[in-house]
C-alpha cells in the first residue's frame, strides 16, 4: 500500500476546502522530522483524517519514536471518542508504542563495560586539586599554594609591631578626648570650660557624639550650644 500518496491526498483535498464545526490543525511536515509553524505547513482537519493522518505518518517513518508516541497519545486521548479504533488497530499501535518505550529504557542503560574503560582511561591522570569551602561541600576553586612560614622570632615581632600600632591610636584617641573645650551659646559667649568632651557630656547631658561632631566643624551646634577647643 502506498501510504505517502493517501497522505498526500488527505492533505490535498484539506488545502481546497473551508471546514465548518469541530476542525484541528496538522503539520503536514511533523515537527519532529523539521517542520514548522508556518501558515504553509499547518492544515485543519476532521478529528478522524487527523487522527488517519497520524497513522499514515508512523507508516511512512517507521523508524520515528516521537510520531508512535503521538499516535498513541491521540488513541487514549477523551476528545478522539468518536474515532473508531478496531481492535487490531489498537492492538497495532500498542505493540508499536511498547517497542517505543522498550527501546527508550535500552538507550538509557549504560554500555556494558563503559565504566570499566573510562576507569582505565583516568588511572595515573593527575586529578585536579578541588578544595572544599566551609560547609564540606566541593568547589571548583583551586588549593592555593601555601604561604611562607615565620619563625617565632618574627612571628613576635610581627606581633608586637600590631599592638605597638593599636596603642598609639588609643593614644592619640585619648589624647584628643582629653582636651580642653569651650561652651558657647548661640551668640558666642563663653558659657563654661570643661576638661574633656567626656567630661563635658556627664555635666550637661548632651552626646558626647554630637559635642565631636560640632568640636570638628561637622555640625553648627550640638545640644543648642556651640563647643570649641580651648586654646592651650
Amino acid at each position: 500500500m502506498n501510504y505517502q500518496k493517501i497522505y498526500n491526498q488527505i492533505i490535498k483535498r484539506a488545502k481546497t476546502r473551508q471546514l465548518e464545526g469541530y476542525k484541528e490543525k496538522h503539520h503536514i511536515l511533523p515537527k519532529c522530522l523539521g517542520g514548522s509553524n508556518d501558515k504553509e505547513n499547518l492544515v485543519e482537519l476532521t478529528a478522524r483524517e487527523h487522527f488517519l493522518c497520524h497513522m499514515l505518518l508512523c507508516e511512512i517513518y517507521p523508524n520515528e519514536i516521537k510520531l508512535r508516541q503521538a499516535l498513541w497519545l491521540m488513541s487514549s486521548n477523551p476528545k478522539y471518542k468518536n474515532t473508531k479504533i478496531s481492535s487490531r488497530m489498537y492492538e497495532h499501535i500498542k505493540s508499536n508504542f511498547k517497542h517505543t518505550e522498550e527501546s527508550k529504557q535500552k538507550m538509557r542503560q549504560p554500555r556494558p563495560g563503559l565504566g570499566e574503560k573510562i576507569s582505565k582511561a583516568k588511572t595515573g591522570k593527575k586529578q585536579p586539586n578541588i578544595s572544599k569551602s566551609k560547609l564540606g561541600k566541593p568547589t571548583n576553586k583551586k588549593c592555593k599554594p601555601d604561604g611562607p612560614k615565620h619563625t617565632d622570632e618574627s612571628k613576635k615581632k610581627i606581633s608586637e609591631k600590631i599592638l605597638s600600632k593599636g596603642k598609639n591610636r588609643n593614644k592619640k584617641i585619648g589624647i584628643a578626648n582629653s582636651k580642653p573645650i569651650e561652651q558657647y551659646d548661640l551668640e558666642g559667649n563663653l558659657l563654661n570650660v570643661f576638661l574633656s568632651s567626656t567630661n563635658a557630656m556627664i555635666q550637661t547631658g548632651i552626646k558626647n557624639g554630637s559635642i565631636s561632631q560640632n568640636l570638628r566643624g561637622k555640625s553648627k551646634s550640638a545640644g543648642g550650644f556651640i563647643w570649641k577647643y580651648k586654646e592651650l
